[in-house]
């Protein structure tokens, strides 16, 4: 038996644009919500909060007519409890409703303007696999997660990856420990002339250093900036020292100030992590406001732009060629 135009369950169409990877997915999601004869928007739920506040009210009219009388029997408590408990329970459900809702949007713009950069959701490493080739990923006391990891291909044709790394950080407050996500965001680039290098940001080379990969020389320019702001790792002095010439130094001092916590690390088979604290390298900013499914729907037309991938690709291909030149005939 199909669903009724009022039964629509939207948990079931926030299933679907987890799900989507393509744009007849897309097409999908919209006709799937076409067919409920809906406007779908958290304002259909709205009677949750409605039945909310009336739950509430009468739990406070009980409380208020028990304290005049002086008096609470057992069926007052019991019609109390069940009224805060109801209030609780349906206030709860529409907050939660309107978040997931909230999701919709975000992941569809994101997936969108994906498919117009010709950029694919593809299976991520390990982290156990990632820990082996960058100390980036020693993070985390407790959950360590990819959240998604996009597959591209650069203007010359060399590929890269764009990921999402969330993790949890712990805070040690008074008589108790805090959890908190934490999110890094960065590139992987195929095809780099240098290799085994890590340039780290200052306020965090401690814990990384000692918890990831680990090469034995530590290197230092000649720029009393640079090397306030990074230290400097590499398996050889001469790698590091052709790598890190003044036209790449002004150039990652440059990406420093548009990105924080910039890392730089470039694996033993060449490959460059550039990671940095972000929440969501490839989020798209909506044209209008998105209120419900048809503004959703509105906001996709059009090509979108990626500007913070891209100038995270910019910078990968400056490095790119600085290194092609300072490493020449290596290969």
């Amino acid at each position: 038996m199909g669903k009724s135009k009022t039964d629509f369950d939207v948990y079931e169409l926030i299933k679907m644009v987890e799900a989507a990877r393509t744009r007849e997915d897309i097409n999908n999601i919209f006709a799937f919500a076409a067919q409920s004869g809906k406007r779908i928007s958290p304002v259909n739920d709205i009677w949750f909060t409605i039945a909310a506040c009336i739950f509430a009210m009468g739990a406070f009219w009980l409380y208020g007519y028990a304290g005049a009388e002086r008096y609470v029997n057992e069926s007052g408590l019991v019609a109390m409890s069940f009224a805060l408990g109801a209030a609780i329970w349906c206030g709860k459900t529409f907050i939660d409703y309107c978040l997931s809702f909230a999701d919709i949007g975000p992941v569809l713009l994101r997936l969108d303007a994906m498919l117009d950069n010709q950029l694919f959701y593809t299976a991520a490493p390990s982290l156990q696999e990632l820990d082996s080739r960058y100390s980036e990923f020693a993070r985390g006391e407790r959950k360590r997660e990819i959240e998604y990891y996009v597959q591209g291909y650069t203007k010359s044709k060399l590929r890269y990856y764009v990921y999402q790394f969330r993790y949890e950080q712990t805070h040690k407050a008074q008589y108790k420990t805090l959890y908190s996500n934490r999110y890094r965001n960065g590139l992987i680039l195929e095809g780099f002339t240098a290799s085994d290098i890590q340039i780290l940001a200052s306020d965090q080379h401690a814990s990384l250093k000692y918890t990831g990969v680990n090469y034995p020389i530590s290197w230092s320019t000649e720029s009393i900036k640079f090397n306030k702001h990074f230290k400097i790792y590499a398996a050889d002095e001469m790698s590091v020292a052709k790598f890190l010439k003044p036209a790449v130094i002004l150039a990652i001092e440059k990406f420093s100030k548009r990105f924080n916590k910039v890392n730089i690390e470039v694996d033993s088979k060449m490959r460059v992590c550039i990671s940095f604290e972000m929440k969501d390298l490839l989020k798209v900013k909506a044209s209008r406001r998105l209120r419900d499914l048809q503004s959703i729907k509105d906001s996709l037309k059009g090509k979108a732009a990626l500007p913070l991938l891209d100038e995270v690709l910019s910078f990968a291909e400056t490095l790119m060629s600085y290194t092609n030149n300072n490493f020449a005939g290596k290969r």
